[in-house]
């Protein structure tokens, strides 16, 4: 080399370092990167931070401008913190031309202010937006999963007093992949959390401590291994419109001086909102002491199951308005209250004393069971005591509701005849037995013959001074079959009219009394011979 390339090279080198030590400042590791594009743009497009370049895996991504823009990302991401401040409103959302997830990675998510909010949205349904967090999701603001996005995080921490904070999880993508939010830990200090839209949320523990949680909208679903609803101020867990919450232990109210409630509703016929609790529910208490006031309250189109117990402390309120409470067993002894408006109840074994004023109790529901008493028993004008009668032996075949105590009947008593049962009229069946029985059915006074729901037949009802039988249970007796076999359509005689609706039951595969000529509890060809007999005599 001539000393002329060696002054050349040497100039060349001049200009990139002096281009180095003037351009502005690079990322250096562990830096705070701050988004300047306030018109949003490529998540890493060097100039849209400051320092330059997409923050790395240790770094901080912060964002406080003042307005609203979208982070589209081409590819996934790792990074160490993502925090947001002010008025901004910032929406992460994926892009690019090739398939599969975008996957942002972060060590930790902060929303640091009241005015702040993050969104989490897929830009298309070839490529779902994912924000996946290694500690906590802790939110001041407002932060967002919608249109399908996914969200997984160790802990989501909404607010502390004074500053609220606000999680949405809404929504399905254009195809149906549902909103999905998993996180180990749920904690509402102060703020809410909306369910909704179809999505889907999946938590071990929740804690609704300062606040309200809603789910709502068919297709919706919250899933919490252990629920506690109150404990810092008052707090509403609403299951509303369709929504579904399953979990495995409910705290309503379970410190002292701390209101708190857990309702269902539904303005939609078609959408029961449903809560299934596999364990045990907690009204006004804890596990170990009375707490504050607590309320469960089943509305309109709603359904609850309680796989053990419902356990209402001193302070603790459960009001059945409409909707079916299916549950174990109900204890009502420590002075709290159960309140029976409307509705069904299902329950084995209710503890203390049981009031119906204007719902039905149906013990077994659609099956036969017995319903134990642990106390006294009074139905209103407006209650249905609702029994059926598949066999004779009581509480196997037949629902049963044994009282320890007095039994005050009121109200409408309804029979039905379920898996085919044809009872003999010597046959007969203790509905009600009980310490004492006063009081008398609207609909079947002692002595009076009671059709069934379906009309199939009717029993004479027994009960109180005067029966036949022991005066403090209700027994059914002598019953009547009200069908004419082979009448299919009812028109009171068998002829060729009653051919087509006879074919129909035979090959609609239930069952229908009148179809089944034989009387063997099926209907099917061995009822075809028979039916051709009746219809040439």
């Amino acid at each position: 080399m001539n000393f002329a390339d060696i002054v050349s090279t040497f100039f060349r080198l001049a200009m990139v370092v002096g281009t180095i030590i003037s351009y502005p400042s690079l990322a250096t590791a562990q830096d705070t990167h701050h988004w300047v594009n306030p018109t949003g743009g490529i998540y890493t497009s060097f100039n849209n931070w400051s320092p330059i370049g997409a923050p790395g895996s240790q770094d901080t991504a912060k964002f406080n401008l003042p307005n609203d823009y979208v982070i589209s990302f081409i590819d996934s991401r790792d990074v160490g913190q993502i925090q947001l401040e002010g008025t901004t409103e910032v929406t992460l959302r994926s892009t690019g031309i090739y398939d599969g997830d975008r996957v942002l990675s972060a060590e930790g998510v902060s929303v640091f202010e009241t005015g702040s909010q993050l969104i989490i949205e897929p830009g298309s349904e070839d490529h779902n937006m994912v924000l996946s967090v290694n500690a906590n999701i802790n939110n001041y603001g407002f932060v967002t999963a919608r249109n399908g996005a996914q969200v997984f995080a160790d802990k989501t921490i909404a607010g502390f007093n004074p500053l609220a904070g606000f999680f949405i999880v809404d929504g399905t993508s254009t195809s149906g992949l549902p909103t999905f939010w998993e996180t180990d830990e749920v904690f509402i200090s102060l703020g809410s959390l909306t369910v909704s839209g179809g999505a889907i949320m999946v938590t071990p523990e929740l804690n609704l401590s300062r606040g309200s949680v809603r789910v709502q909208d068919p297709g919706t679903r919250l899933s919490a291994q252990d629920i506690e609803v109150g404990q810092f101020s008052l707090s509403n867990f609403d299951i509303r419109n369709g929504g579904l919450v399953q979990s495995d232990s409910i705290l309503i109210a379970p410190f002292p001086g701390i209101p708190a409630s857990l309702k269902l509703i539904s303005t939609d016929s078609t959408s029961a909102s449903t809560l299934i609790n596999s364990g045990s529910m907690h009204v006004g208490g804890r596990i170990t002491a009375a707490g504050g006031l607590g309320a469960f309250e089943l509305n309109e189109n709603s359904y609850a199951e309680i796989g053990d117990t419902i356990v209402i402390w001193e302070q603790g309120t459960v009001t059945l308005n409409n909707g079916t409470l299916v549950v174990d067993v109900i204890e009502n002894e420590l002075g709290g209250d159960f309140e029976m408006f409307g509705g069904k109840l299902e329950v084995n074994q209710f503890i203390g004393d049981l009031e119906n004023n204007g719902g039905t109790l149906a013990p077994g529901g659609t099956d036969v069971a017995t319903t134990l008493i642990l106390g006294d028993f009074s139905g209103s004008s407006d209650s249905t005591l609702q029994m059926e009668i598949a066999g004779t032996i009581p509480g196997t075949n037949h629902d049963l509701v044994n009282l320890t105590g007095q039994a005050i009947v009121n109200g409408i008593l309804e029979i039905s005849l379920a898996s085919g049962f044809s009872p003999d009229p010597a046959d007969t069946f203790t509905m009600v037995a009980s310490d004492n029985l006063v009081g008398s059915f609207d609909n079947a006074l002692n002595g009076q013959r009671l059709d069934t729901a379906d009309g199939v037949g009717s029993f004479v009802v027994n009960y109180g001074i005067g029966s036949p039988f022991d005066e403090d249970r209700v027994v059914l007796s002598n019953f009547q079959n009200n069908l004419v076999a082979g009448d299919i359509n009812g028109d009171g005689s068998v002829d060729l009219l009653d051919v087509a609706p006879f074919v129909e039951a035979i090959t609609a595969g239930g069952f229908l009394a009148v179809a089944d000529i034989n009387q063997d509890g099926i209907v099917d060809l061995l009822d075809v011979q028979p039916f051709i007999e009746l219809l040439i005599a």
